[in-house]
């Protein structure tokens, strides 16, 4: 039986990464002579052997459960497989491994992919920056509760820049402002790529006018955009709802939005994710 292919080689050297970049520094992008932020972009491409779709999914806008299905439109089975890890607290990670194993690969990692760039089918998802902030805030708290080392990093950098106190604000609307607090510094730093892709804006990720994807999935109601993009690749769609992969919940929605700050600095940080996805600011 004729299956899909996988990647067998080794990625793609050093050279050829920056010969890549390169490239893209021709074409002018939004990142202007930027290396860097372009290879960072780059990375948050994937791709399969066939090259036939590129896909971006920033953080918590269900990435575990568009790779599934990708696995699944790619493949022609549902993947089950599980594993667990003392590090990443997602317990559907066994989807991102899916990039690390040569099942899809880094658009970089792949030699010569940019000529498939203006080709394939591009695709992303996004969601609502509101309800974004507060799920990327309950996942990070999600890590103190259970003292794991996943986002560490971020949780001693959110204590040093606003005096978070994770014995106070945990969970709590002061808490969650100081988050955006630090955000926005993160964000306005000389290098904004250092902002966690789990609440980074959306558009800093994708760069829908650098990008511009064919097919745009929203978190809210992915049924038809897998249904679409089994269309257009013109394979069999999933015959079952896609369940989402590790949710977390908008909990303390109400008590977080209740303050006019915070409003301000959600709509202030996300304002081109608002309005380039046609999403309402709060």
């Amino acid at each position: 039986m004729k299956r899909a292919a996988i990647y067998y080689d080794v990625p793609s050297p050093p050279h050829l990464r920056t010969q890549m970049v390169e490239r893209f520094v021709e074409r002018r992008t939004p990142f202007g002579s930027d290396r860097d932020a372009i290879r960072h972009w780059l990375r948050q491409i994937y791709t399969p052997a066939d090259q036939s779709w590129l896909m971006i999914c920033p953080g918590k806008s269900a990435s575990s459960t568009t790779l599934s299905t990708m696995f699944q439109l790619q493949f022609g089975t549902p993947l089950n497989t599980k594993v667990a890890s003392s590090q990443d607290i997602n317990p559907d990670r066994v989807f991102h491994d899916l990039i690390e194993t040569g099942i899809f690969r880094r658009m970089i990692e792949v030699e010569g992919s940019d000529t498939a760039f203006d080709t394939a089918l591009r695709l992303c998802t996004v969601r609502d920056p509101t309800k974004r902030g507060i799920s990327a805030f309950n996942y990070l708290c999600s890590t103190h509760d259970i003292a794991s080392p996943w986002l560490l990093r971020e949780r001693l950098r959110l204590s040093a820049t606003t005096g978070f106190d994770w014995d106070k604000h945990s969970r709590t609307p002061d808490g969650f402002q100081r988050f955006l607090e630090y955000t926005q510094i993160e964000c306005a730093a000389e290098n904004g790529n250092i902002v966690n892709t789990h609440w980074r804006p959306q558009t800093r990720i994708i760069c829908p006018t650098l990008y511009k994807p064919v097919l745009v999935g929203k978190t809210e109601n992915l049924q038809p955009f897998f249904k679409a993009i089994a269309d257009r690749l013109d394979r069999p769609a999933p015959q079952h709802e896609i369940p989402i992969l590790n949710q977390q919940t908008s909990e303390g929605a109400h008590r977080y939005l209740s303050q006019s700050l915070v409003k301000k600095l959600l709509t202030d940080i996300y304002a081109d994710d608002y309005h380039n996805f046609d999403y309402p600011t709060p």
